[in-house]
């Protein structure tokens, strides 16, 4: 594993060069066995372990080492900078940069596979919770209130799970893969509710613009959405208007916004899934550090917006 502190890795590229530096002091009037050769571990270690400028760092030491080596006793009086001496040096660099773009090949895999199970992790984390939260608050409506039509709560219940269901596995197939991109996640996540929910008949219009969000707050914007999405349409959207979502910045805050046109008075079973969307994605927006807005709920133009603030972000996707 690369190590993260930017002194200790100066700190072991020094000792790469040194270590063999030292060795090749120690055989100086060897004729034979080279010490050069320590150069090659010592590349492979500081690529691996301390970054690309510290393997490079390491690599001109070596070639200087090489060209001081056959500039000295004893092979100054056989290879010096004679073409065998030059022929020489220009193996050992081609070699040494063969080591160095293997191990700095070998530890971009090695980086890229921990940031996917970083992310992988991470995703798991996030749609653990929020499928965790949507069956416990379902149990707990069922048993806290008693007048409650329990056929209609169940239905409301199953209708949500399906939906987590199928936003859980869209999102492992898409939002793990390296380079995953906000648009087409969140446009691939409105396309899935839609056609589940089987309403042909909707226009729709998705506006994103351009922003970095590290991979935590990524997903748990994909989860807001699917939220407010879903109780949208469950809210019977009207389709004389096209239902449009948008994320921007404004003044330093992120905003993802939802409006349609709610065609007549929300349902008891739409009511029963605000209830679920306002606790479920209000925990999820608050991690953001936000929070969530509704229109009134009245027949006529209808909204819901996710507010949080924008921070420098590392490592995101966009």
């Amino acid at each position: 594993m690369r190590l993260s502190d930017p002194r200790l890795q100066a700190l072991l590229a020094i000792a790469c060069a040194v270590v063999p530096l030292l060795f090749s002091f120690w055989l100086r009037g060897a004729i034979v066995g080279l010490p050069l050769v320590m150069f090659f571990a010592g590349v492979a270690i500081a690529t691996t372990f301390a970054g690309h400028i510290a393997g490079i760092f390491v690599l001109a030491v070596s070639v200087v080492a090489a060209v001081m080596a056959m500039r000295a006793p004893p092979l100054n009086f056989t290879l010096g900078l004679s073409p065998n001496g030059l022929v020489f040096i220009g193996g050992y660099v081609a070699s040494g940069l063969v080591v160095y773009l293997l191990a700095a090949r070998q530890a971009a895999r090695a980086a890229w596979a921990a940031r996917q199970a970083r992310r992988a992790a991470a995703l798991s984390s996030a749609l653990s919770r929020w499928l965790g939260r949507n069956a416990r608050l379902a149990a707990g409506l069922m048993r806290t209130l008693d007048d409650v039509d329990l056929e209609l709560l169940a239905g409301v219940a199953r209708d949500r799970m399906l939906m987590t269901a199928r936003v859980e596995r869209l999102m492992r197939d898409r939002v793990v893969l390296e380079g995953a991109d906000l648009s087409s996640v969140m446009t691939d996540l409105c396309a899935e509710i839609i056609r589940a929910e089987r309403r042909p008949d909707l226009r729709g219009e998705i506006t994103i613009a351009p922003m970095e969000l590290d991979h935590e707050d990524f997903v748990r914007l994909c989860l807001v959405l699917a939220d407010l999405l879903f109780l949208a349409l469950r809210e019977e959207p009207s389709s004389r208007e096209p239902l449009r979502i948008s994320l921007a910045v404004e003044e330093n805050e992120a905003v993802l916004a939802l409006t349609w046109l709610r065609s007549d008075a929300p349902s008891r079973a739409a009511n029963a899934h605000n209830v679920m969307t306002e606790r479920v994605a209000g925990r999820v927006a608050r991690s953001l550090g936000g929070a969530l807005y509704w229109s009134a709920r009245e027949p006529g133009p209808a909204s819901s917006a996710l507010r949080f603030p924008v921070r420098s972000r590392r490592g995101s996707p966009g």
